[in-house]
């Protein structure tokens, strides 16, 4: 019997809902975290000279796999006593094989493929792929070029948002902090450490509301997003509190155009973030090809984990 895989850590509420509308069919899924490997689960793979590798996993036979979903698997953890460098070196074993195994399964569909996912993630590429599709995206520049980058903000200033190119968490006397999408000013791209690194600067876009656009294949789950406090107006990840949602229709272009970048992108899931301007134009700010969706469908009951559950199960 064919079999759905998820591959996400146990405390993964998303993963569970998927799991939950899975057994309710009658079709409980695999799950396994490699993670957990190789303190609490085991590996063992074999392969001859003909068929594929035989794998366990956990105990766990991945032989008839057919559909993957790949959620937020953890980093593999090492015993304690072990150096940096032999520790570094384990988990780098560690990744290329489980990696080079999990990408030999015999499944027909992964939501999504780990190497697609890391190859969609790029924010650059987002938003040349955003512009190769026909949508809108705010005008952008990335450098280090502090002439560079004050011509673009006298163009498209003064008012400008910073983002960085991937979530940092910082922890500092035990409190986790985060950085979020910033609004400065023209004349603090003249700060010295400008050129230490390559920096994101975009036009701020006026926004009325944004809208998260969850895809799952050939279905489209638009959430409208008002925000309520000034820091959510800028970032609405900031302040969760000061948010209201409620699920409205996708424009048919706009369905069209995701459509196009899922495709040239290779996803079969992906959260796109847009804003919507006082006048009703859709402005593309990014695509998360791993994003987070639970609390919109505990928001607004949108059936996105029947969604997801509904195509892993159509290939086993």
């Amino acid at each position: 019997m064919s079999e759905v895989l998820i591959l996400s850590n146990d405390d993964d509420g998303s993963a569970d809902l998927v799991a939950q509308h899975l057994t309710e069919t009658g079709r409980p899924p695999l799950r396994l975290d490699p993670g957990d490997f190789p303190l609490e689960s085991g590996l063992s793979a074999t392969i001859l000279d003909s068929g594929g590798w035989r794998t366990t996993v956990g105990g766990i036979d991945l032989d008839q796999v057919s559909a993957v979903y790949y959620r937020r698997p953890t980093v593999f953890t090492m015993p304690e006593g072990m150096s940096n460098a032999d520790r570094d070196f384990a988990i780098g074993e560690a990744r290329r094989a489980f990696g080079g195994l999990l990408a030999s399964l015999p499944a027909r569909l992964w939501i999504n493929r780990p190497e697609h996912n890391a190859a969609a993630d790029y924010k650059p590429h987002q938003l040349h792929t955003a512009v190769a599709v026909g949508l809108t995206v705010p005008p952008t520049y990335i450098g280090n070029n502090r002439e560079d980058a004050l011509k673009f903000a006298v163009a498209f200033g003064p008012d400008l948002i910073a983002k960085t190119f991937q979530p940092r968490l910082v922890v500092e006397h035990g409190v986790t902090r985060t950085t979020w999408a910033t609004a400065i000013r023209p004349e603090q791209l003249e700060d010295p450490a400008f050129t230490v690194t390559a920096n994101l600067i975009q036009q701020r876009i006026e926004k009325d509301y944004e809208v998260r656009v969850t895809v799952v294949g050939a279905r489209a789950f638009a959430v409208r997003i008002d925000a309520h406090s000034p820091a959510a107006r800028t970032d609405f990840r900031s302040d969760y509190d000061a948010l209201t949602y409620r699920l409205i229709d996708l424009p048919e272009d706009i369905a069209r155009k995701l459509q196009s970048y899922m495709a040239r992108t290779r996803l079969v899931f992906a959260a796109f973030d847009f804003a919507v301007t006082p006048g009703g134009h859709w402005v593309f700010f990014e695509c998360n090809p791993n994003g987070q969706w639970g609390w919109l469908e505990d928001e607004t009951g949108a059936a996105i984990s029947q969604a997801i559950a509904e195509l892993l199960r159509s290939e086993a």
